[in-house]
């Protein structure tokens, strides 16, 4: 296997930044601005990959990713193709330029240790392999690791959710297993305190985005779904095995708010949309009966989910915690309806898996859903691409909000 050597090359580069990018930061060239700086850095920050990774050719910068926060930053990913690809984000902010290479990050120094197959083994085992598959420098890395137990994944964040979300699997999988057949949770390895890492095994399986097509394949598979997710939200917070902050109406609408900065910012139109769906969203909670929190499994959404032979397996619980139950509902309900023709028959399959319930918990997932299909417009939709602005006002004019149940 081709590794990276340890340690690493790809400290910190950083430069001056122009006039001119100081502009596309603030905003004044708009979108084509952002746009063009990301998809064409310049021979400074080509000169700044070639410091970081010796024996790159100096070929293209495919990109992978952007972020743009206005006034203040805009990160670009790009992968370097190889064995393995590195990966490579730049930063622009109002002071300079700085550029970071996989594996390093001097925000989360530990992360580079867990790219080294002699210190992986001594956690899953013998390694033949290692992919990053996220690499976004002080907030998240996460690799998929192959070796003689198979596959494995490992993730880092600078909120060290591991230490909180594999107790909680470790807790609420076999609640799940028992009472579901056919629905499991992703299965923990462990957590690796010393790496503060957590570990989790891979399974087989075929993500459910790509079985949307046929409604009939996916149908029986998001009953599966809505009752597997039933037994988390039956689970008082009390069985947790640690605590956590409650997330419901405020912590989502200043989630969505900053997730849709770039948008108000760079399409006033669009903006002025999105400040609606937010005011809507908020007024609507705000007239709806509040219930106590339940289990969440916080990111719930088709690319979470892995099937296999007829059966489900709920993915990625980072975010799973205590929290208002209609944001689970909400999430996948805008989540089908952003992949899927066939949304409303979809979610009515998922309903049904969920079982009878009060009915104003269907009601304030309606009026969350507008909420959580802006913030999947404001997160999806790459500023880097050049259908983003149609794309945006296309999408914003979808987030109208949806009566109970998920059906328009």
């Amino acid at each position: 296997m081709s590794s990276p050597p340890f340690p690493p090359p790809g400290a910190e580069v950083a430069g001056p930044i122009s006039h001119e990018h100081r502009t596309i930061l603030a905003g004044a060239q708009g979108a084509e601005g952002v746009r063009r700086l990301a998809l064409d850095p310049g021979p400074a920050v080509r000169d700044l990959v070639a410091g970081l990774v010796p024996g790159w050719d100096g070929g293209a910068l495919p990109l992978l990713r952007t972020k743009y926060k206005p006034s203040r930053k805009l990160t670009a990913t790009y992968v370097l193709p190889g064995d393995p690809e590195r990966h490579v984000a730049v930063i622009w902010t109002n002071d300079d330029v700085q550029a970071f290479a996989s594996p390093v990050d001097p925000l989360l120094p530990h992360a580079a240790a867990l790219h080294d197959p002699a210190h992986l083994a001594g956690l899953v085992g013998p390694v033949d392999r290692v992919e990053t598959l996220r690499y976004r420098p002080g907030q998240r890395h996460v690799l998929r690791v192959t070796g003689d137990r198979g596959t494995s994944y490992v993730k880092v964040d600078k909120h060290d959710s591991g230490a909180r979300s594999v107790p909680l699997a470790e807790t609420l999988g076999p609640r799940v297993a028992d009472r579901v057949p056919g629905a499991f949770l992703a299965e923990p390895i462990g957590w690796a305190a010393g790496d503060r890492a957590g570990l989790w095994r891979g399974a087989p399986g075929t993500s459910l985005r790509d079985l949307l097509e046929d409604p009939a394949v996916a149908a029986p598979l998001l009953r599966l779904v809505g009752t597997a997710v039933r037994v988390l939200h039956d689970t008082p917070v009390e069985d947790l095995p640690v605590d956590g902050r409650v997330r419901g109406v405020d912590a989502e609408v200043r989630s969505t708010t900053s997730a849709a900065e770039h948008v108000v910012a760079l399409l006033p139109d669009a903006g002025a949309d999105a400040r609606a769906i937010v005011a809507d969203a908020t007024a609507r909670l705000d007239h709806l009966p509040a219930e106590p929190a339940t289990v969440g499994h916080g990111d719930l959404k088709v690319d979470n989910v892995l099937a296999h032979e007829g059966s489900v397996r709920l993915l990625d619980l980072d975010r799973c915690g205590p929290a208002d139950p209609a944001l689970d509902l909400a999430k996948l309900t805008a989540d089908l309806h952003w992949w899927s023709a066939e949304a409303d028959a979809l979610v009515a399959a998922f309903r049904e898996g969920y079982g009878p319930s009060d009915p104003l918990r269907w009601e304030r997932a309606a009026a969350f859903t507008p909420l959580l299909h802006l913030k999947l417009t404001a997160r999806r939709c790459a500023v880097h691409d050049p259908a983003w602005e149609s794309d945006v006002r296309a999408r914003l004019r979808a987030a109208a909000p949806v009566p109970a149940g998920g059906a328009r």
